[in-house]
């Protein structure tokens, strides 16, 4: 009658705990370009990596530290990786650094769950020299570890993506890049997306910044994003492959705040309007110009009023 009672109460508190057990923390991918700039040696070309990624599982209405940079496929999972990191601050100006620490005030940067435990985090990679990830040619894989949620000053669980990211330089090879930039309205600090599809299918062929977000790129900025980029407002920068025969067909917009897709542009043939060329570009430094009438990526209220003084101007017209 014991042995029965006790693999009962066994039975009972087997049942209990699976139903309040704590899934394991995951990061999953949201929006993860194709193509990171780098090279290894002395890196004066870098060009910012923007992604975004969603974590599940973690301690509700806990604010956590992360740290972002990028690995090999085969490195420990312990393992931090390589990169300068650019946090992103949805209240205030960006800022970097290339030593990140769970330890110093600015070495790290935070976010907030929500009431289920999850969160959506932009991040940002600035691609380094580091000779052995950044080698043009390699692939890395998004490596993001986070403390314990309660001030912890050490990792507690370290996440990588599943999908890898090509490292290319930017030069006037088939292999290379080409600098791309432009010009836009919308709200600074916003994320921008290039497509090789007008329907933003698929894993975007580049991801940045839209200027300014207080951060100050450094000397080692490619010469492109130092001279036309950083510190304008609205202006944004990234990097588009040379072997690319559909060309760069759409610019996309998406919100600091939310994540979600406030305006696109696109071009059917991957040569904008204004005669930029995007199709197998051999560039290399030298940016493709995308000006205010390619890609204005404007807010919807102000698309809104152009579409109708638009219809207003082909009724008095008529």
């Amino acid at each position: 009658m014991r042995t029965k009672s006790l693999v009962m109460l066994c039975a009972v508190a087997g049942v209990l705990a699976g139903q309040f057990a704590w899934a394991a923390p995951t990061m999953t991918d949201v929006i993860i370009p194709q193509h990171i700039q780098g090279v290894n040696g002395t890196n004066n070309r870098r060009v910012p990596y923007a992604f975004r990624v969603k974590f599940s599982g973690l301690t509700p209405n806990a604010t956590y530290r992360y740290i972002n940079q990028v690995v090999f496929a085969w490195e420990a999972s312990t393992i931090g990786g390589a990169g300068n990191v650019i946090f992103v601050n949805t209240a205030g100006n960006f800022y970097g650094s290339s030593s990140p620490t769970f330890t110093a005030s600015g070495g790290y940067g935070e976010f907030t769950t929500d009431s289920s435990g999850e969160a959506e985090v932009w991040m940002i990679t600035e691609p380094t020299g580091n000779t052995l990830r950044f080698v043009p040619g390699s692939s890395v894989w998004v490596r993001v570890r986070i403390n314990n949620g309660a001030g912890g000053a050490s990792a507690a669980n370290y996440f990588t993506s599943p999908n890898p990211i090509l490292v290319q330089d930017l030069t006037t090879t088939s292999s290379g890049y080409t600098a791309i930039r432009g010009t836009a309205t919308g709200n600074p600090k916003d994320f921008v997306f290039l497509y090789d599809n007008e329907a933003g299918t698929g894993r975007p062929l580049s991801g940045t910044l839209m200027e300014s977000d207080g951060y100050t790129a450094g000397t080692l900025y490619a010469a492109f994003y130092r001279n036309d980029v950083d510190g304008q407002n609205n202006n944004w920068g990234s990097v588009t492959p040379n072997n690319n025969a559909s060309g760069v067909r759409r610019v996309e917009r998406r919100s600091l705040l939310t994540g979600a897709v406030v305006a696109y542009n696109t071009d059917a043939d991957g040569v904008w309007p204004s005669g930029a060329d995007t199709i197998n570009p051999l560039g290399g430094p030298t940016a493709i110009v995308l000006t205010s009438g390619d890609a204005p990526l404007p807010e919807p209220a102000v698309a809104a009023i152009a579409a109708i003084a638009g219809v207003c101007l082909l009724r008095k017209r008529g």
